[in-house]
C-alpha cells in the first residue's frame, strides 16, 4: 500500500520538522536569557567602576565621582523629559560635599543619597552604593 507508506513518510517529516523548530525556539530563548543576564546587571548597587572605567571612588575622588554620576543622572532625566533639577543635588549641596573632601561627611552623604534616589527613580543601578552609609544619615531639608 503506497498510500500508507507516503502517509508515514509525511508524518515522519512533519515530526522531524516540528522537533527541529522546537529545538530552535529553545536555543533562541536560552541565548536571549543568557544575553540579558550577562549584559544587564541586576538592579541595585553596581560597582562604581561600571561608570568610571575601572576607577574606584577613592581613585576618582569625590569631585570626579559627583561629576560622573551627575552627568549620567542629568542625561537620564532629560531622556525622560524631566527637569534634571528635580533629581540632582543643588549646586550649594554639591559645593558643601566638595568642600568636605570626604565621602563620609554629612554633606557628602546627603548628596549621595539624593543621587541614589534619582538613579532609583529612573531604574538605573547606582554606582558606588558602598559609599552611602545607613539610610538614617542626616539629610538637608530642601
Amino acid at each position: 500500500m503506497p498510500v500508507d507508506r507516503d502517509r508515514r513518510q509525511l508524518q515522519l517529516r512533519f515530526t522531524v520538522a516540528a522537533t527541529l523548530l522546537l529545538a530552535l525556539c529553545a536555543l533562541l530563548l536560552a541565548a536571549n536569557l543568557l544575553r540579558r543576564t550577562t549584559s544587564n546587571p541586576p538592579p541595585g548597587d553596581v560597582p562604581l567602576s561600571a561608570l568610571t572605567g575601572g576607577a574606584a571612588p577613592t581613585e576618582l575622588g569625590i569631585e570626579g565621582f559627583l561629576d560622573a554620576t551627575i552627568a549620567e543622572l542629568t542625561d537620564a532625566a532629560r531622556g525622560h523629559g524631566d527637569d534634571p533639577a528635580d533629581v540632582l543635588p543643588t549646586d550649594q549641596e554639591r559645593q558643601r560635599a566638595l568642600a568636605s573632601g570626604d565621602f563620609d561627611s554629612a554633606a557628602s552623604q546627603n548628596v549621595l543619597i539624593r543621587l541614589r534616589d534619582g538613579y532609583q527613580r529612573y531604574g538605573l543601578p547606582f554606582p558606588g552604593g558602598e559609599q552611602i552609609h545607613d539610610d538614617d544619615s542626616p539629610r538637608d531639608p530642601r
